[in-house]
């Protein structure tokens, strides 16, 4: 990858005990940190120096929708993020089903959007 750019890694793997080998790739700048990921002992890794992509869990979307939940757990992450100074962005996907409830995005997102403005 050092022919390249800026380069991302990762997909839907856990890569807590992994960011040691994923920062030897050359021009690394975005690491996909999956709903699978230890989200404290990563920021501690990735701080400032790439790009925390965070992949919340999709499943929040079906069964009961738990605000509240959805709320303290986008606020953890947030917090944690900021705490080690990671630059973070989150990014919803593999939502396969919202169970016939598409509002459920609008809700998660002006969720997310609530949290990250209350950070300030």
């Amino acid at each position: 990858m050092a022919p390249f750019g800026l380069n991302g890694y990762g997909c839907c793997e856990d890569l807590t005990k992994k960011l040691d080998d994923v920062f030897t790739i050359p021009n690394m700048r975005r690491i996909s940190i999956s709903p699978f990921a230890k989200v404290d002992a990563c920021a501690e890794k990735l701080r400032g120096d790439y790009i925390f992509s965070w992949k919340p869990h999709p499943a929040h979307l079906v069964g009961e929708f738990d605000e509240d939940m959805i709320r303290n757990y986008i606020r953890h992450t947030i917090d944690v993020a900021q705490r080690h100074g990671c630059v973070l962005e989150m990014i919803l996907k593999d939502t396969h089903t919202c169970e016939h409830r598409p509002e459920r995005f609008d809700r998660w997102t002006r969720i997310a959007k609530e949290e990250v403005n209350h950070a300030g």
